[in-house]
């Protein structure tokens, strides 16, 4: 019974955990699915956790396309074409690293499966890089969904669980990358609280200073203003 309830456990906290993670992809960015998606599938993770880095693909290509479309102006054609050979291109990675690694002996797979642990996990602070840089350049966090970054973090944690009530062993990789995830997100949230009220007083300082210096030179200009009184009718002889 226990058995079962920990593989209940672990599909129930997995699935909850993909829907949150794919869900805040649809506004963002993220990378790393083509190694996480390959490890979750060398490592038999729970399947809502094959599922995740699957979703995290399709929908930040997704994304991509939307960009190439509404901002860059591309035409439908190729902001149809463009993800599609992208889908087809990780698709093709991810297969091939799945059944190359299936292929090598016990030692060279663990091996292998080490290296895609780690560098889903690289890919996920590397994601993250450029947000702290505009963070640091900006002084404030700006243009960075909150909402999404909770609903991101709530599955991160949630991922977390599944793995720690799974009948296997821990899958400590597996783990850091979502811990990862959670403390840098975290990390963005603390920021957004210590320095957006900062940030949002200075503009807000400099708009009423703004205000002040146009109300101060409107009656300036006004009592320094000449009137030229028009020149007064000839009398007719």
């Amino acid at each position: 019974m226990t058995v079962i309830a920990n593989d209940v456990a672990k599909n129930v906290l997995g699935t909850i955990g993909a829907i949150l993670w794919s869900t805040q992809m649809v506004p963002q960015i993220f990378s790393g699915s083509v190694f996480l998606g390959a490890y979750a599938v060398i490592q038999n993770l729970a399947v809502p956790l094959l599922i995740q880095p699957q979703l995290f693909c399709f929908f930040t290509v997704l994304a991509w396309a939307q960009c190439l479309y509404y901002d860059q102006g591309k035409s439908k054609r190729v902001s149809i074409a463009s993800p599609i050979a992208v889908y087809v291109f990780a698709g093709g990675i991810e297969v091939g690293l799945v059944l190359g690694t299936r292929t090598l002996s016990k030692h060279a797979q663990d091996k292998a499966i080490l290296c895609y642990g780690l560098l889903s996990a690289i890919s996920i602070i590397a994601g993250l890089i450029p947000q702290y840089l505009e963070i640091m350049r900006l002084r404030a966090v700006i243009g960075i969904s909150l909402i999404f970054l909770a609903v991101d973090m709530t599955g991160a944690v949630l991922s977390t669980l599944a793995l720690a009530v799974s009948s296997g062993s821990f899958d400590i990789l597996a783990a850091v990358s979502y811990c990862l995830a959670f403390g840098l997100e975290l990390g963005v949230l603390i920021l957004a609280a210590i320095l957006n009220p900062i940030y949002y007083r200075r503009k807000k300082e400099e708009m009423l200073a703004n205000e002040a210096v146009l109300a101060g030179t409107m009656p300036e200009m006004s009592t320094s203003t000449v009137l030229v009184q028009p020149p007064p009718p000839v009398a007719a002889v």
